[in-house]
């Protein structure tokens, strides 16, 4: 009571004025509640507006006088509820990745500065619990092609097993000044297969994944010393020139070529080089598309599942791979 006491003095005048101010809005109140119709409405627009309204003005009045600042407790409110759907967020985020590495051995690492990882490229680090959940959610979709054993298969060797980063963007390397965006790194670093995965791009991650996972499987298969009979599936005299041309249009690439019995290749990008070639065959495979009706294309894809079912049997019952 003193406390308030205190509060009033000399400003007894101020909460007046303050009251005074809204006696222009009750007598329209009462003015409108004598309107047929209309005046049995205002009587309930009175108490679910102007009374709240009278009331919060009280409130700040009275946190004024005592030096509360009333913005300062909204803030609170809204960094509290942030916290905590982060920590929600964040209790999702580590329940997948727990279980992805339980059922398939895989290390997604999000906690890992990716930026050191690679010298020719710089890699953002993605910050967002929401975009990582939404990627574990494809990675968990992507790995369902798959078992368990199949990526047991990158420990062999005295390696570390597969490493999966998510970027939100990855820059530089031999690829910027091409025409194309780098949505995809692998490689093998201090006993440790890598797969980075841009999580800021239009392909579709599935691809990606797809893409990257094949040239692990060519790093595996280079450590067990398998040498692929890849170039006798290509055209006479064709050599890979390890570029990237999107926009010329050539009559052996899909979609482009006129002749299905000419078609060798998915797309332009798959001309580059031969481990290119085998990856979007696989991102293809993955996909479980049929190229039966282009012979040369559909040789190729049947010789690489041959090689990918004999070096890993235990993928040879999967549906994607007979």
């Amino acid at each position: 009571v003193n406390k308030s006491k205190e509060l009033m003095d000399e400003n007894k005048g101020r909460l007046f004025c303050l009251y005074l101010s809204f006696i222009g809005w009750f007598a329209l109140t009462v003015v409108l509640s004598l309107i047929p119709v209309v005046g049995v409405i205002v009587p309930f627009a009175a108490c679910l507006v102007l009374v709240p309204y009278v009331q919060f003005a009280t409130i700040v009045f009275y946190e004024n006088r005592a030096g509360i600042d009333s913005s300062a407790t909204v803030a609170e409110g809204s960094v509290s509820s942030a916290n905590g759907e982060d920590d929600t967020a964040k209790k999702t985020e580590t329940a997948k990745v727990t279980e992805i590495k339980e059922n398939y051995g895989i290390n997604v690492n999000l906690k890992e500065s990716v930026n050191i990882m690679h010298k020719d490229y710089n890699i953002t680090e993605v910050n967002n619990y929401n975009d990582i959940i939404d990627a574990l959610s494809y990675l968990e979709d992507y790995l369902l092609i798959f078992n368990k054993e199949f990526f047991q298969r990158f420990y062999e060797y005295d390696m570390k097993g597969l490493n999966i980063y998510f970027a939100y963007d990855i820059t530089g390397g031999e690829l910027e000044s091409s025409q194309t965006d780098v949505v995809g790194l692998s490689f093998v670093k201090n006993s440790e297969y890598v797969i980075i995965i841009k999580l800021n791009s239009k392909d579709n991650l599935l691809n990606i994944l797809a893409h990257e996972t094949m040239h692990i499987i060519d790093a595996y298969l280079k450590l067990k010393d398998f040498s692929y009979d890849w170039n006798n599936l290509n055209p006479e005299y064709f050599t890979y020139q390890n570029v990237y041309y999107p926009n010329v249009l050539y009559k052996d690439v899909l979609g482009t070529g006129k002749f299905k019995d000419e078609i060798y290749f998915v797309d332009n990008y798959a001309r580059t080089n031969e481990g290119e070639d085998r990856a979007r065959l696989f991102e293809s495979i993955c996909s479980c598309k049929n190229y039966e009706e282009y012979p040369n294309l559909n040789n190729k894809m049947n010789y690489l599942k041959k090689v990918l079912t004999t070096n890993f049997p235990e993928i040879s019952y999967i549906k994607a791979f007979e």
